[in-house]
């Protein structure tokens, strides 16, 4: 562009308005030299003294990680075409009809517009134009990409037009990579633009108001212009505690957002002044703070986990600003600290085979939702990772959820409610389960549900084993189910069993306490033990209390006989003639079984064991000979023996209202079934209590004693020492056993 007073201008144009790096050479060898926004220089070449920079302060240098920051620009990133939500600053609604290529334009439509940013191309379209623009290209196969020097909006747009038009320049006499990489020295005097420029940031910086207010009045340098650095004359204000030219550059339309080129904006800069690095402490929201974006948290992110009272009336205050309470952060593909602990590989092996079990039928379990969607972490999710005072992260907590927050949402696999319980804090799950948390909700990434998290070892820690059992019992009256199925195991070796089985699952990665004999554990490790024996036992006794509830709502009868088919479906064949010409034909019957929970009675499990049935009343099974021993002693004996009573006097003909034939033969006939169904009974009743068949050992009961053999008998096998042993699991095996 060359003018009548002998000025000529070179650089880059967009819609006919200088636009990025230019040179304006004056008849006296002066030169304007920078990056231009239409008739005014927008970015310098030269350095203003006196500078902000974070280098100056090296305590605070650890808190902003340019390297993790950095974005590049390459051709893949910087399409031909600006219609790109994610790229376009000014992304419209209407642009989206731009995409279609089957979109139709009225005819001559680009005289109406000089600007290629509005003008209503399609994606097709743009592309004939673009490659009529750059066929005479050169390209360059190896080059690098290029580093975003400035993430502000606008020059983040002027870096990917000069990157789009690099190899377009024309026959020039000086080099666009020194005006790009901020070097002055190869040019002539500085013109009066630049001149301008310089004062008008060095005055803001000196306090000056009347030269300040002069420049922005006669338009002589533009009120965002900044150094090489980045520096604008806003941040020299704001950093010198100059209110007044603050103002004055804000109403003459500074950018208040503007950053330099370390990512700072004039509000950060008087952050670090105002603020001494004590006060820069790194809490649980921004513990990833460099893997974030622009945006990445909001600020009640920051609010709810700031400690103390203040984070309280801070988040109050943000809350009736209509923030949303369920804002996302940028980590969903982060992992909640505690779980980075667990092994990938499953340390049981062998200890625990997996069949496919399927768990509970879905007659036995109420909850049918559907496992929510996962995403970053909401200021719920942080607030309830605290494990600073519980006191105030309740009150944080009931602001969230009194302003509507979701506490069903889930982050690395857990909700809120689950990461309350894995921190330890039991105010928080009140709170949670008052307002609506769902103790059943399906969780993923192995957690399983807010009861696994509860018993599980990986966040035991936080409590004690009678909290523990407390915690327990709240979660169930709040109405978390112990039989919704829950995925136990890893990678391809999974099953689907209860909380039991995921109590157990994870009782036995601990190989030292689960795998080692229990003389040889060590005080605190016994104490361990102990504690998580316990958990276990009371866990299974509320399983099993739950499945004979529900059982209760089927008849006994059919119950029984499914249980002792143990098969999915009985199959009946029927014989049915079809007249003397033709043969009888044969059809196929399929009778569904009553549904039953295949467990184990005694401990709970029902994966990874193989489970055998009662032989007296079909009615249990178990999954050992020590869950069948202690079953036996604590509740079953009397179980059974009802049941078997019941049975018997059914196969005896003795029916309830002794109205049957059967019942009044065995009354009215001489040694009819009342009599035999005695002898029977008398019979079993002799077995049970300890009488042996011809001098077999079988039937012998252990009175809670280990069985003394006669002389002459011989010693127990290794097998039986160890069944002697897990018979009595309250007594530590002592290995005073010999062996034959």
């Amino acid at each position: 562009m060359e003018f009548k007073d002998g000025r000529k201008y070179q650089g880059l144009y967009k819609a006919d308005e200088r636009f990025g790096p230019g040179v304006e050479t004056y008849p006296d060898d002066c030169q304007d030299v920078g990056l231009w926004l239409k008739n005014h220089i927008l970015k310098l070449c030269t350095e203003v003294a006196g500078y902000f920079s974070v280098q100056a302060y090296p305590e605070h240098c650890d808190y902003f990680d340019a390297d993790s920051q950095r974005e590049y620009l390459s051709d893949e990133e910087v399409p031909h075409t600006d219609v790109n939500e994610e790229k376009d600053p000014f992304y419209y609604s209407y642009k989206c009809l731009l995409l279609d290529d089957s979109y139709t334009l009225p005819e001559n439509i680009c005289i109406y517009s000089t600007d290629m940013d509005h003008l209503p191309l399609t994606h097709t379209f743009r592309k004939e134009f673009d490659s009529e623009v750059f066929q005479n290209n050169k390209q360059t196969y190896d080059e690098d990409p290029w580093l975003i020097t400035n993430i502000t909006p606008l020059m983040i747009r002027m870096q990917r037009h000069i990157y789009k038009y690099r190899h377009c320049q024309a026959e020039i006499s000086w080099d666009i990579n020194f005006i790009l990489n901020g070097i002055r020295d190869p040019f002539g005097p500085k013109g009066p633009k630049e001149l301008a420029s310089e004062q008008l940031i060095e005055k803001a910086a000196a306090g000056d108001f009347e030269t300040v207010y002069a420049i922005l009045r006669d338009d002589l340098a533009h009120p965002d212009v900044a150094d090489k650095h980045g520096y604008t004359a806003l941040a020299a204000a704001a950093v010198n505690y100059h209110n007044d030219i603050i103002n004055l550059l804000l109403n003459s339309g500074a950018d208040v957002n503007k950053c330099n080129d370390e990512g700072l904006s004039a509000l950060s800069m008087c952050f670090i002044l105002y603020y001494p690095v004590e006060s820069f402490k790194t809490n649980i929201a921004e513990r990833n703070i460099n893997k974030y974006k622009l945006g990445g948290l909001s600020p009640l992110h920051i609010a709810v986990a700031i400690p103390g009272e203040e984070g309280v009336k801070i988040t109050e205050f943000i809350l009736h600003s209509a923030i949303d309470p369920d804002a996302r952060a940028e980590d969903k593909d982060d992992m909640y600290e505690q779980d980075r602990g667990k092994s990938t590989e499953s340390s049981v092996g062998l200890a625990m085979k997996f069949n496919n079990e399927t768990g509970p039928p879905t007659e036995y379990y109420s909850y049918s939702g559907l496992v929510p969607e996962e995403g970053g972490r909401t200021p719920l999710h942080i607030i309830c990772e605290r494990e600073d005072s519980h006191e105030h992260v309740r009150e944080i907590v009931r602001l969230l959820l009194i302003h509507k927050a979701n506490p069903n949402i889930l982050w690395s696999g857990h909700s809120p409610l689950s990461l309350a319980i894995a921190s330890g804090n039991d105010l928080a799950v009140i709170e949670l389960l008052a307002y609506g948390a769902d103790p059943n909700l399906p969780l993923s990434k192995g957690i399983g549900s807010a009861l696994c998290a509860a018993v599980s070892t990986t966040y035991e820690q936080k409590r004690t084993a009678a909290s523990r059992i407390s915690l327990i019992d709240r979660l169930i009256e709040a109405g978390a189910d112990l039989l919704m199925p829950v995925t136990v195991g890893q990678g391809k070796r999974t099953a689907v069993g209860t909380v039991v089985d995921y109590a157990y699952y994870t009782y036995c990665q601990d190989k030292r306490i689960a795998h080692t004999p229990y003389h040889a554990l060590l005080p605190p490790e016994r104490e361990i033990f102990n504690a998580r024996r316990f958990l276990l036992d009371y866990i299974s006794d509320h399983l099993r209390k739950r499945v004979l509830e529900k059982e209760k709502q089927w008849d006994r009868e059919e119950l029984q006989k499914s249980k002792k088919l143990d098969s999915g479906i009985r199959v009946a064949f029927a014989k049915r003639k079809c007249g003397d010409r033709y043969p009888s034909v044969t059809s196929q019957v399929e009778e569904v079984r009553c549904p039953f929970f295949k467990y184990c009675y005694q401990c709970g499990r029902s994966v990874g064991v193989r489970l055998m049935p009662c032989i007296r009343c079909f009615e249990i099974f178990t999954c050992s000979k020590s869950c069948k021993v202690k079953s036996w002693n604590e509740r079953h004996r009397r179980e059974c023996l009802g049941a078997t009573d019941r049975q018997s006097k059914t196969k005896s003909g003795i029916s309830k209202d002794n109205q049957s034939p059967a019942g009044r033969k065995g009354r009215d006939g001489k040694g009819g079934g009342e009599k035999r169904g005695e002898r029977d009974g008398s019979k079993m009743k002799d077995r049970r209590e300890g009488g042996e068949r011809k001098g077999g050992r079988k039937g012998r009961e252990r009175k809670g004693v280990i069985e003394v053999y006669k002389k002459g008998d011989r010693k127990p096998r290794l097998g039986q020492a160890h069944e002697a042993a897990s018979a009595w699991p309250d007594l530590p095996y002592t290995g005073n056993y010999s062996y034959n």
